[in-house]
């Protein structure tokens, strides 16, 4: 697999005006509270023309010896729960997909027993897919569009940087994102949380010898599971069931976000 330190280079089509991010996580198929109608939703959502799709972990149950998750009550073993993953990276198409990254279930099993579960599923869903695997965390480069250069040299991409990763802290005076430096879109899971919040940093262009402000987008699209199970054992409130697209701009560098 290669190493989190090489971004992801994806190119959109130069004609799209915009593209729609999608970014994916905890939906743990294979939990007794999987939503599965919620599922079929967001797999039409991405099918879409224009948008594209991250994944960030938690994709599967992954209910091993000595987790917290309840091994005897998952709906279908791990080994289907990853079968499970390939066949809807094949649904929702590869060529679709611009990275994949493991939660802290998937890891389960990089600590028991030595094995990247979703890894494999992106080689078994297509090969080509493993390029855009990571195994912690994803810096991607996504061109989206074509814009006029201020010079006469000709046209170029907009370019995003778009950094995700399974879990981060978000808190009032610090968040992850605020360590990765200049990124357009900063996305997390984990907690099971929907959270759109964006954060603003003062950046300096020395090449231009310009100041502005910066935006992050900084996203949270919360689990897909039905209230139920562990989190009323353990206390917790119902989360709102809230999803945040990402809209990436072709002609102005631009993000913005949608939530249904």
């Amino acid at each position: 697999m290669l190493s989190d330190y090489k971004p992801i280079i994806f190119n959109a089509p130069r004609e799209a005006k915009e593209i729609v991010l999608h970014f994916i996580h905890d939906p743990h198929y294979g939990n007794e509270c999987f939503d599965s109608k919620r599922w079929e939703r967001i797999v039409k959502d991405v099918q879409q023309d224009g948008h594209l799709a991250i994944f960030i972990g938690d994709l599967m149950e992954n209910a091993v010896v000595g987790s917290k998750s309840d091994i005897l009550y998952q709906r279908v073993s791990p080994h289907d729960q990853r079968d499970w993953v390939v066949e809807q990276f094949r649904r929702i198409g590869t060529d679709k997909i611009v990275g994949v990254t493991d939660g802290n279930h998937e890891r389960r099993s990089k600590k028991s027993v030595g094995l990247w579960p979703i890894y494999d599923a992106c080689l078994l869903a297509d090969p080509k897919l493993g390029e855009r695997y990571r195994p912690h965390f994803l810096l991607m480069d996504i061109g989206v569009g074509v814009r006029l250069r201020s010079s006469s040299t000709g046209k170029a991409q907009n370019r995003y940087v778009v950094f995700a990763v399974h879990k981060a802290k978000n808190l009032k005076n610090f968040c992850s994102a605020d360590y990765v430096d200049g990124c357009d879109v900063f996305a997390f899971g984990h907690d099971h949380t929907p959270v759109s919040q964006p954060r603003a940093s003062i950046r300096y262009n020395p090449t231009k010898k310009s100041i502005t402000l910066g935006v992050t987008r900084v996203v949270n699209c919360g689990s897909n599971l039905i209230y139920g199970g562990y989190a009323v054992d353990e206390g917790y409130r119902p989360a709102p069931l809230v999803e945040y697209k990402v809209h990436l701009s072709g002609t102005e560098k631009e993000t913005w976000v949608e939530e249904r």
